[in-house]
């Protein structure tokens, strides 16, 4: 892909990064995506969902909690994102992607956004 995601904890977490239109190339089919929908959402989720950014950050957060641990296999409707700590956000790298981060201490997470071939002193920190 185009964009990377990298966490660095001295405790358990996940992270998990998709590019948005990458992600929705897989599903071009409707009919796809809402099967997707339908195995991956809870019925509270389901109701929640506004648009497709919304469930690329649904998503993001089911992939993040997983890695973070406590899982034998990914069944994403049984991943309950409310009852583990995490945070999502949608950027631009230049392309939209939706970036979640799972675990302790996310108080203390930093965002960082780069474009490829620029020196690091040109990192923007973004939250």
């Amino acid at each position: 892909g185009s964009a990377v995601a990298v966490a660095v904890s001295d405790a358990p977490g996940g992270v998990d990064l998709e590019v948005e239109a990458e992600f929705y190339r897989r599903f071009e089919d409707s009919e796809r995506l809402a099967r997707l929908e339908k195995r991956c959402c809870t019925p509270g989720e389901k109701a929640a969902l506004r648009d497709r950014g919304d469930f690329l950050a649904l998503w993001t957060k089911k992939e993040s909690i997983f890695k973070a641990g406590g899982y034998d296999f990914f069944e994403p409707a049984g991943i309950d994102t409310a009852a583990r700590q995490s945070v999502t956000r949608l950027v631009e790298l230049p392309e939209r992607c939706a970036v979640s981060v799972c675990g302790a201490r996310l108080d203390r997470l930093r965002w960082f956004t780069a474009v490829p071939g620029e020196d690091e002193a040109a990192w923007e920190i973004i939250g």
